[in-house]
């Protein structure tokens, strides 16, 4: 952990890449390729991350000053609230070729 001259922690940003990190956990879970089938991947997620755990451990290194979550977030209803909850920025990101209005 990287501490300034009064020995105090810095600020600290998390950026949550969510799709990938949820699909990290689904092919622990679930066995390799699992997220990659056409069935699991274009729908709503269940619940595989416990938010509040990874607020917590970010904020043990120093106070969180940027939280944000990237991704498509239209298939992860169910972390809303808790991402929500943790003071997570939610930044939603299309699939490529999407254009907005289309």
């Amino acid at each position: 952990m990287r501490t300034n001259d009064n020995g105090e922690s810095g600020p600290v940003a998390l950026y949550w890449d969510f799709e990938n990190l949820h699909a990290g956990l689904m092919e622990a879970k679930y066995g390799e390729g699992a997220y990659a089938k056409q069935d699991n991947r274009f729908k709503v997620q269940g619940s595989l991350i416990d938010v509040q755990a990874l607020v917590e451990l970010g904020a043990s290194f120093g106070p969180v000053a940027i939280n944000r979550a990237y991704g498509n977030l239209q298939y992860f209803g169910r972390y809303r609230d808790a991402l929500l909850q943790g003071s997570v920025e939610l930044i939603q990101l299309f699939p490529p070729g999407v254009l907005a209005g289309s």
